[in-house]
């Protein structure tokens, strides 16, 4: 299975999707800091990350850019504005599609369920050849 890094602010979903991709097969390196997640990414190959897009001490679209310099690989964000895709105009509308034209993978609403995330990180995971 795949080494898979989880970055969210909210330690509930931090421990749900570890859970869920642990139980899955898929080993999981999970936290709720950024410096902490980028000291993971360095000292670990990783296949896949999963980042909330809205976070206090940097924002996921920073550290996808981090994650792309360090070594690119497919990265799914998870979020709770825009859900069930109806977007409003802003700030963070940009972000998702600047995000998507620097290589983001793809996108999860919030809340979803385990299979959601699951069938997300599969599918990803089969399409870089990684699964």
């Amino acid at each position: 299975m795949a080494k898979v890094l989880v970055l969210d602010d909210e330690q509930s979903i931090v421990v749900y999707v570890k859970q869920a991709l642990s139980a899955s097969g898929h080993e999981v390196l999970a936290t709720s800091d950024a410096t902490e997640a980028m000291d993971l990414l360095k000292q670990n190959p990783i296949d896949i990350a999963i980042l909330d897009l809205r976070m206090p001490e940097k924002s996921g679209l920073d550290f996808f850019a981090d994650i792309q310099a360090v070594k690119p690989v497919p990265v799914l964000f998870v979020t709770a504005f825009a859900s069930d895709r109806t977007f409003k105009e802003g700030p963070e509308v940009e972000h998702v599609k600047e995000a998507f034209a620097s290589g983001m993978a793809d996108i999860l609403y919030k809340p979803f369920t385990i299979q959601a995330i699951l069938g997300k990180v599969n599918a990803l995971l089969a399409k870089a050849g990684r699964h």
